[in-house]
């Protein structure tokens, strides 16, 4: 049956050929798939009556008595945004960045107050006015017209979906509890452009209900056991709604993007089926899906980390990149059906130019973030694709034959001095989206600082400049922190400014990358200790354990020359362990984690591996039975001292052949006597287990060591 379907003002939507079983829900998805508004905001009125989704088209047809064609209605509602539920937004310039970066700022209109409310420190909580930052957990964007959708709980009223123009006023929405939004931790937005408020569809990933994440210390946050489901989601003022896109929950959600070359847009999902392989197919509610294609390239075992869509008139590609390698696949639909055309990239590097001549680094932990994780390839207006590459956001020719250099993405950049918190500045984590030349991205304050920040860099040249080019510009960016987050306390600027407390751990970040091979490096300390980044950068000349291993068992050996015989143990849990003392006998214990700088030979258990040289005037060994523990010197000493430390502090001179014990617990035990012997060592170590303590004793013998340790992490070679 022919229906042809007008608006209220008489304008023809479209002409449609539906069966005569077919439902008014169905002719409401065809009007969607013709540019008309979502199903879900139509109201069809053939005559004087609203049609029901469910009635067959053959009933409307008998009561309009038309056998051939059914004119039918459409009223479009017009939106309009409560004024309690009314968010205004606006970007503000940080002070000192010369209009290149901006923080978003949004408040909650109220009759008694308004509050603008971004995170900063300084700010009061008014929960009728204003947001706690803190608990904002995920932010997805729409890069054809900046809106914003943030996922938000508050204590007082629970969960609740922002929508944030790029200009304009925005609107919240309630979430009900248990409702599969406030499990997302990935976004992407496409707004309805027909409607004057922010009016659209999204497609999340989300934890599942069962699944809990955990912490990860290597990956640097908590991750996912397991992969996601998919939710589509549909917004509007005053409405939200959640539905699955897959019911089958054998199927694994790894990556996804959306097609915005039509309305609604479509999941480009890499799914991970039952059988272990990887599949991309299309989906699109309700329960539509179409396979593209299979995955079957070798290596592609590991997961998929992030795959973007590029829409052509001829054909489209489908590029995604996995965990552990710096490639680009690119498959394409040539008409004959899906195939692998590319794989770009191979070794690491940053190399622009003709798409087959580049090279990317890709850093990648093993398990999916929640919050933190690497995804190289990024979406721009009108599909345009950016590889976020090393330290540098590259742009993709449309018809991805090449890539340029556009932008720095250094962590540094989205930061100015006044972000210093108590004491550490603010967590970076990744992009999710360009819009009209400006990067976006969160950035997470921390120890009372305030909560989430939305800011935005303008892609520049001179931000690709060295850091002294770039201060003389914008004078407080790219404040000068060390990878413990704190301002630089040896810098060699006398006008730099000082932490406000802490700033005393030695740094050692590869400092080249500030003026010099500025795309090679990010700033993400997570991946400071891989060897791609100290290709030709100076290698720190003391290590303060910062590399070591505490995991598991292992053997570690330390060699030392030196004078002297003794052996020498100590009982530590990351702490630091100095003593000098006389006397013939032996020093044992057990040390969890640290490095112990003297002159001696140690030989433990544990996981990890630290190799170090030290200079002392002493020979002798060190034996200990420790957890990723170092002990690398040279003593003179014939004395013995025996003490189990647990983040306290112990000070002991032993007499003669015998022995000084103590056990201590946060305190101290302090012993005086004699001896003949002399030796001093550093214990120090970064584990689990935190604890601070200090073994201290009077001697004649010094040592001096210098240690370079294995990182706790290496990632494997591509």
């Amino acid at each position: 049956m022919d229906i042809e379907v007008r608006t209220l003002a008489g304008n023809v939507l479209g002409k449609f050929l539906l069966d005569a079983s077919a439902s008014v829900l169905e002719l409401k998805q065809l009007i969607a798939e013709s540019d008309g508004p979502l199903p879900e905001f139509q109201k069809l009125i053939c005559g004087e009556t609203i049609l029901r989704d469910e009635q067959p088209i053959v009933q409307v047809a008998a009561a309009a008595s038309s056998d051939s064609q059914l004119l039918v209605n459409l009223a479009i509602p017009d939106f309009e945004i409560d004024p309690g539920s009314q968010i205004e937004v606006q970007w503000q310039v940080e002070a000192g960045s010369d209009d290149f970066l901006e923080n978003l700022l949004f408040h909650k209109s109220s009759d008694d107050e308004q509050e603008w409310k971004y995170g900063k420190r300084g700010w009061t909580m008014s929960p009728d006015s204003s947001y706690d930052n803190s608990e904002v957990f995920c932010v997805g964007m729409d890069p054809n017209s900046g809106l914003l959708l943030l996922t938000h709980w508050d204590d007082w009223v629970g969960s609740r979906a922002l929508l944030l123009p790029s200009v304009g006023a925005g609107y919240e929405v309630s979430v009900d509890g248990g409702d599969p939004l406030e499990r997302a931790f990935e976004i992407h937005v496409m707004q309805e452009k027909s409607f004057s408020v922010p009016v659209g569809v999204a497609v999340a990933l989300a934890r599942k209900e069962d699944e809990e994440a955990f912490y990860d210390d290597i990956a640097g946050g908590p991750v996912l056991s397991s992969n996601a489901s998919l939710i589509n989601i549909i917004f509007a003022p005053g409405f939200l709604t959640t539905s699955s896109l897959c019911h089958d929950g054998d199927v694994q959600f790894e990556a996804v993007c959306l097609d915005r070359s039509v309305f609604p847009p479509r999941a480009i999902c890499a799914e991970r089926h039952a059988d272990g392989k990887h599949h991309v197919n299309m989906r699109q509610c309700p329960g539509k899906v179409e396979e593209l294609f299979p995955i079957t390239s070798p290596g592609h075992s590991k997961r998929i980390t992030s795959i973007v869509w590029v829409a052509a008139k001829t054909s489209s590609s489908v590029l995604f990149t996995v965990a552990g390698s710096h490639t680009i696949s690119i498959y394409r639909n040539t008409g004959e059906g899906w195939q692998s055309v590319a794989v770009v990239g191979g070794s690491r590097g940053c190399q622009d130019g003709p798409l087959d001549q580049c090279l990317f680094w890709f850093p990648c932990p093993e398990l999916r973030l929640l919050q933190h994780d690497s995804q190289p390839l990024i979406t721009g207006q009108d599909g345009t694709v950016f590889v976020y590459s090393g330290g540098v956001l590259m742009k993709l020719a449309s018809d991805l034959t090449s890539a340029n250099k556009v932008a720095s993405m250094r962590h540094e950049l989205w930061l100015t001095e006044g972000d210093e918190g108590t004491p550490e500045f603010p967590t970076i984590h990744g992009a999710y989206g360009v819009y009209e030349g400006k990067i976006y991205r969160s950035i997470l304050q921390s120890f009372g600082g305030g909560g989430w920040l939305i800011r935005r860099l303008q892609a520049s040249a001179l931000l690709r400049a060295p850091r002294q080019t770039i201060r003389r510009t914008a004078p407080k960016l790219w404040p000068n922190i060390t990878e413990h987050k704190v301002f630089d306390r040896n810098d060699p600027d006398p006008e730099a400014a000082k932490p406000i407390c802490g700033g005393r751990e030695v740094s050692e970040r590869p400092v080249k990358y500030n003026e010099e091979d500025r795309d090679r490096w990010d700033g993400d300390c997570r991946w400071i200790w891989d060897p791609y980044l100290w290709e030709g950068a100076e290698q720190p000349a003391k290590s303060e354990g910062k590399r070591g291993t505490d995991k598991g068992k292992g053997k570690i050996s330390d060699k030392g020359d030196g004078k002297g015989k003794d052996a020498h143990e100590g009982k530590g849990k990351g702490g630091t362990t100095k003593g000098k003392g006389k006397g013939k006998g032996v020093d044992e214990g057990k040390g969890k984690g640290g490095t112990d700088k003297g002159r001696g030979k140690d030989e433990g258990k544990g996981k990890g591996k630290s190799k170090g040289k030290g200079k002392d005037k002493g020979k002798g060994a060190d034996k200990g039975e420790g957890k990723g523990g170092t002990d690398k010197g040279k003593g003179k000493s014939k004395g013995a001292d025996e003490a189990e430390v647990k983040g306290g502090t112990i000070k002991g001179i032993s007499q003669g052949k015998d022995a000084d014990k103590g056990n201590s617990k946060g305190g101290t035990d302090k012993g005086k006597g004699e001896g003949q012997g002399v030796g001093k060592g550093k214990e120090k170590g970064n584990r689990e287990e935190k604890g601070k303590g200090k073994d201290r004793g009077k001697g004649k013998d010094k040592g001096k060591g210098t240690t370079k340790d294995r990182p706790r992490w290496r990632p494997k070679e591509a």
